[in-house]
């Protein structure tokens, strides 16, 4: 695998972006959405590998204010990250009709708001959050906050909406310790996905960071890639 690198404006924000392939010449079709917190596209580079092995490119990158990308984090929003996304779909001129998202937490909220603008084949999902519909497009400072504190906010989320038009497949990765995802909000995103086409696999004794908690764990690594494996059906 090898991988190039670049630097894409989106709207007022420079963002950094990786592009990990074997044949560049593919059009990319998996894209990487990392979550918030100390987060950034390098945490899951150790995913890469199994797309590039068998033909798919991979675009990861970075949501403005982490890690190489210009901006401050309490002037970004989800809003803006999901234009963030569009952004960089179109300018990889991804394949969107064969598309596979993978979303990390609050990344993979945004993962969902995609599936409402593209026909997704295949969702990965890692501890995914969600939110308010009046948080959309509030930024990450403290009216985002006060809204995520009020009772029973998590129960106005959209993503029935956001996901009403995807019918493609679903794994969602869980934590076992994880002490930032509810469980109604498991059950929110188990009860709309196509329960025939939805695969759930737990993540022993790992808090919230997925991504952080691997990092120095080469067995879990593993049963991470192994289930994807499956999921996408690579030899």
């Amino acid at each position: 695998m090898e991988t190039k690198e670049y630097k894409v404006v989106i709207g007022q924000e420079t963002l950094a972006c990786s592009l990990d392939y074997v044949d560049i010449s593919h059009k990319p079709t998996v894209i990487f959405l990392h979550g918030a917190g100390p987060s950034n596209k390098e945490q899951v580079k150790y995913l890469s590998d199994l797309f590039t092995l068998n033909n798919q490119n991979v675009i990861r990158f970075d949501f403005s204010g982490h890690g190489d990308s210009s901006g401050l984090l309490k002037e970004s929003s989800l809003i803006k990250r999901q234009n963030e996304a569009l952004g960089i779909i179109e300018h990889f001129n991804m394949d969107v009709n064969n598309l596979t998202v993978i979303g990390t937490s609050m990344g993979g909220y945004i993962a969902t708001s995609l599936a409402k603008v593209f026909n997704i084949k295949k969702l990965i999902l890692f501890c995914p959050a969600t939110y308010d519909i009046k948080a959309w497009d509030v930024p990450f400072d403290e009216r985002f906050t006060s809204i995520l504190r009020r009772d029973l906010s998590l129960l106005q989320s959209n993503i029935k909406e956001l996901l009403a038009n995807f019918h493609g497949r679903s794994l969602i990765f869980l934590a076992e310790k994880d002490e930032i995802i509810q469980p109604i909000i498991v059950e929110m995103y188990q009860s709309i996905l196509n329960k025939e086409h939805n695969f759930t696999h737990i993540i022993s004794d790992c808090p919230h960071p997925i991504h952080r908690w691997v990092a120095d764990k080469e067995t879990k690594k593993d049963e991470i890639k192994e289930e994807i494996r499956k999921f996408m059906s690579f030899a």
